[in-house]
């Protein structure tokens, strides 16, 4: 199964006619992203909020019950931007699937430094915030508690999300 989120830069398209040249046709998926101005809230700390079963991406809901279906053997190629790789990666693992039987290309930020939406888990309220284009070291507002969070490298791809941290709590007052 060949997964291309609208973050591809190619990726997708070479891998399609390597697999084609083997005289295998692979059932694609088009998995995409909204467009994106403001933080938004996924996920909520302990009951305060429901999940959003589509971690922002539109497609994903489906794919989800593609690969909740699928049987032994199938294998997944993943391409799009870093947040859409993390996010069907891991969404893959929830259904089942091993690490050996995914691959992935992600294409920014950390490759190119291109700020890009990603999800960014609150150390202090732990909700989730989808945050427009933004890349590790920048700052972005909390949409569950609030606070203006300092982006850190830090990224745990089994939840498909970076650490978040108030960005003054260092300052002296």
């Amino acid at each position: 199964m060949l997964v291309v989120c609208d973050g591809d830069d190619g990726t997708g398209e070479h891998w399609l006619r390597e697999i084609r040249a083997r005289g295998i046709e692979p059932l694609q998926v088009r998995v995409r992203a909204p467009e994106i101005t403001a933080p938004r809230l996924l996920t909520a700390a302990a009951g305060r909020g429901d999940q959003d079963a589509d971690r922002g991406l539109i497609g994903l809901a489906q794919l989800r019950r593609m690969l909740q279906t699928s049987t032994v053997g199938l294998r997944l190629l993943i391409t799009g931007t870093e947040w859409q790789v993390l996010t069907v990666a891991a969404v893959a693992r929830e259904c089942g699937l091993l690490t050996s039987e995914i691959r992935a290309s992600a294409t920014s930020p950390g490759i190119s430094g291109e700020a890009v939406p990603l999800i960014v888990f609150c150390a202090h309220c732990e909700a989730e915030t989808l945050s427009p284009a933004t890349t590790p070291g920048a700052t972005t507002a909390c949409a569950g508690c609030g606070r203006h969070l300092e982006i850190h490298p830090h990224v745990n791809s089994s939840q498909a999300r970076y650490l978040g941290s108030d960005a003054t709590a260092g300052a002296l007052t």
